[in-house]
């Protein structure tokens, strides 16, 4: 065995390997920013994601769906209006009383 791979070996084995100093972390009981809208690209991908799921789900026609995605990639008050339909926060507006 080489002088390193010895000297390695030592320091290996002296190492303090216990883990009960470290803090248990607690769960959080809500969601810090609950009405915070993510603006990471990460984020804003999973939210176009949810949003051209909806966009299947009603029906709407797919050479169309670049319009909507694109326009919410740009604007924030479209992203937050289509974000809306698409989790079903929008109730339909009820007819049956006219």
């Amino acid at each position: 065995m080489s002088n390193y791979l010895a000297k390695l070996k030592v320091i290996e084995n002296n190492k303090n390997l216990n883990i009960s100093s470290i803090t248990k972390l607690t769960k959080l009981t809500e969601v810090p920013f609950g009405g915070f809208v993510s603006s990471t690209p990460g984020q804003i991908e999973k939210n176009i994601l949810l949003i051209q799921s909806w966009l299947f789900q009603i029906g709407e026609p797919d050479v169309d769906h670049h319009l909507v995605l694109d326009k919410c990639r740009i604007d924030p008050e479209a992203m937050r209006y289509f974000l809306k339909h698409a989790r079903g926060e929008y109730a339909e507006p009820d007819t049956s009383k006219e």
